[in-house]
Formats: C-alpha cells, structure tokens, sequence
C-alpha cells in the first residue's frame, strides 16, 4: 500500500524539484532514467523477475489451489 500511495508522490517530488532547478524537459528525461535504472537494479537484485514467463504461470495452479 505505501508503494502504491507514495511512488507516485516521490515521482512528483522528483519532477518539480528537477524541473524547478533545470527545465521540464531535462525533468521528463531524468525521471525517465530513473525508471530504467530503478528497473535495472531490480533485475539485478532479483533475477527470476528477469526469467518470469506469463505464459508458463498461466498453465500452473494459483496458490493454495488444489490441481486436479
């Protein structure tokens, strides 16, 4: 829940800071960055994010679901 709430607050802090001491545009593109790097670390840190598969998930029971 506090992810959900408060990442995008911390995004705007971002954006107005950057954008007030910079330009919006260079705020847009820094924000951007972020994101990727933020994404790359999280592939890093935890790799099976990096080899999930919709498509074999799909196929296996839901957790605590009984398979027939």
């Amino acid at each position: 829940m506090t992810v959900v709430t408060g990442g995008p607050r911390l995004g705007d802090l971002e954006a107005g800071a950057v954008a007030a001491v910079f330009t919006p545009r260079v705020s847009v593109v820094s924000g951007g960055l972020a994101c990727l790097a933020g994404i790359g670390l999280l592939a890093v840190m935890v790799p099976a994010f990096v080899r999930y598969d919709a498509r074999v998930a799909a196929t296996r029971p839901a957790v605590g679901e009984v398979s027939p």
